[in-house]
């Protein structure tokens, strides 16, 4: 599998660590910097370089790393087609991915130690996406918002849950419910928005049947 990582300052040391380990375990790294230790630097340069290459599928996944980690996930979420979820539980790297196709890994250095982020990283890694249809939905919701207008459907992988310790089963109840949004819906002119970078080049995900068309007004 081909991943990437990233951070600024605040996860530099962690940033290091994991790029040897996750190398010996055959996996191919791309380091998206910052590849020195700079403590003015700033992780929107690193972790936005992360997040295009996620959404133009030059990576498989990716790993954002800063002091809280908050940071790196607001920054990777501002690129159209990344899913990216700050983690600091077992359940949650597994759920992220299954669920809601999370595809960056966000963590944060200071709350996490290198055993338990090799940890969180590799369940990120082997969790597959269940494509269930009721996750579809909600993800095409998310892409409508995005405003991409066709998607391909990935294929329902043959295992859809990954390995997870027994002690980690039921410690994390699992919620019913729905978050209405109260804004109105998307802008009739989606490049107005401007809380999405675009990547040079669009990611196409999930197929148009489970999306209805926009109707032009």
């Amino acid at each position: 599998m081909i991943i990437g990582i990233a951070s600024d300052h605040g996860g530099f040391s962690l940033k290091e660590e994991l790029i040897q380990a996750l190398r010996k375990e055959t996996f191919i790294v791309t380091d998206f910097g910052n590849t020195i230790f700079d403590p003015e630097d700033d992780y929107p340069d690193f972790i936005i370089s992360l997040a295009k290459a996620i959404a133009e599928n030059r990576i498989e996944r990716g790993i954002a790393i800063c002091g809280s980690g908050i940071g790196a996930s607001i920054a990777a979420n501002k690129v159209r087609g990344v899913r990216a979820g700050l983690i600091h539980d077992p359940f949650s790297a597994n759920q992220g991915v299954e669920d809601d196709d999370m595809n960056i890994l966000c963590l944060g250095s200071q709350l996490t130690d290198f055993s338990s982020a090799l940890n969180l990283i590799n369940i990120f890694l082997t969790a597959r996406f269940g494509n269930s249809p009721r996750h579809l939905r909600r993800l095409n919701k998310i892409s409508t918002l995005e405003g991409y207008s066709k998607r391909k459907e990935k294929k329902a992988p043959s295992i859809t849950h990954s390995q997870v310790d027994e002690q980690y089963t039921g410690a994390f109840p699992r919620f019913s419910g729905a978050i209405s949004a109260v804004t109105g819906g998307p802008p009739e002119d989606i490049n107005e928005m401007p809380v999405c970078l675009e990547p040079d080049k669009e990611s196409s995900i999930y197929d148009g049947t489970h999306l209805e068309e926009r109707k032009s007004s």
